[in-house]
């Protein structure tokens, strides 16, 4: 499990260079939890852009 798991994902200072690999684990792993509120806020947003 990811230590900073509950940060701001979207932080710039939160980014994480991967192989192509790891990062299909990775996001793999992440989609099968519940989102945060900060990931709920962000899929509202791109939503109400999108239309």
């Amino acid at each position: 499990m990811d230590p900073d798991w509950g940060t701001d994902p979207y932080d710039l200072a939160n980014l994480q260079t991967l192989c192509r690999t790891c990062h299909i684990s990775k996001t793999a792993e992440e989609n099968r939890r519940e989102p945060s509120p900060e990931q709920l806020d962000w899929r509202r947003m791109l939503e109400e852009m999108i239309g």
